[in-house]
Formats: C-alpha cells, structure tokens, sequence
C-alpha cells in the first residue's frame, strides 16, 4: 500500500515509505535537538505531529515532510519555554513573550524587563538570606558552649 492509497481511517499508522521517511526524520530531530530532549521524546512528537496531520490531510503525499516540519515547531517552542522556566519566567509571562513574537513584533526588550525584575527578586532573596545566615551564625557561636543547668526549664532553648 502507498502513502497515497491510504484511506482517511487508516492513515493513523504511516505505510512504509511514510515509516522510513519518519524515521530519517526522527534522526535529523534527534541531531538537531541533541542535548536539549531525548529520542523517546522526538518519537513522541513525531507521533502526535503525524496522528494530528493524517487526521486533516486530504492528501497524504507530503505528510512525512509536513509532520517533521510540525514536530519541529513544537520542539523549538518546547525548548523555548524550558529555557524561560530555567531563567525563572512563569509560563504567563512566556505566553506574553510568545504574544509579542506572534504580532510580529521582537519581544526582546520585554524579555529584558521580566528578567531585570527577576533578577532584582533574587538579589532581594539572596539579601535576605545573607542576612539570615549572618543571624544563624550568631546563634550557633552562643551555642557552641551550652551549659544545660543554666537553661530555663520553661523554655525550649535559650539558644532560640
């Protein structure tokens, strides 16, 4: 059976010309994304992209090649919001990225915004956590002597 004589309910499993194109597919990705997801990943979008296609094609004789370029997609805009989350943008805030890219506008002084205000929260954080320490320290060098029969018994430690 050819790719082109498949019918509309059985194009959820590709012929095997589509299965060899979609496995050349899944290495080009596989390189492509390399580092970034594994293999059983690409095979999954792969899937999902060709299930999705077949599902709406009218003609299947580029599907292989439409179901790559739409697996992709989804990838690079998976690997987009991974590296926001890694850089501490809420999934909000990179749809409103996303927003702004899909006007056609380049969010990236958007992106410099969210990020400065991050990185002022962190610098805060970590303030506090300086200060945190600092009083923790001063905590545990009172502590470093205790004499149990000079604790008062109601209360837990003199310490805290």
């Amino acid at each position: 059976m050819t790719p082109m004589s498949h019918t509309h309910s059985d194009r959820a499993t590709p012929a095997i010309n589509s299965e060899h194109a979609l496995h050349s597919a899944a290495l080009r990705l596989a390189t492509e994304f390399d580092g970034v997801f594994g293999r059983e990943t690409i095979d999954r979008f792969l899937h999902t992209s060709y299930t999705d296609l077949a599902a709406r094609a009218a003609v299947d004789n580029f599907l292989p090649l439409l179901t790559e370029k739409f697996a992709r997609q989804r990838l690079r805009a998976l690997a987009r919001i991974r590296r926001g989350k890694a850089a501490g943008l809420t999934l909000a805030q990179i749809r409103g990225i996303l927003q702004i890219r899909d006007r056609g506008q380049a969010p990236c002084r958007h992106v410099r915004n969210l990020l400065d205000a991050h990185l002022a929260g962190l610098d805060a954080q970590i303030a506090e956590l300086v200060s945190l320490r600092a009083d923790v320290v001063v905590l545990r060098d009172r502590a470093t002597a205790p004499d149990p029969d000079s604790c008062d018994p109601d209360s837990v430690c003199r310490y805290l």
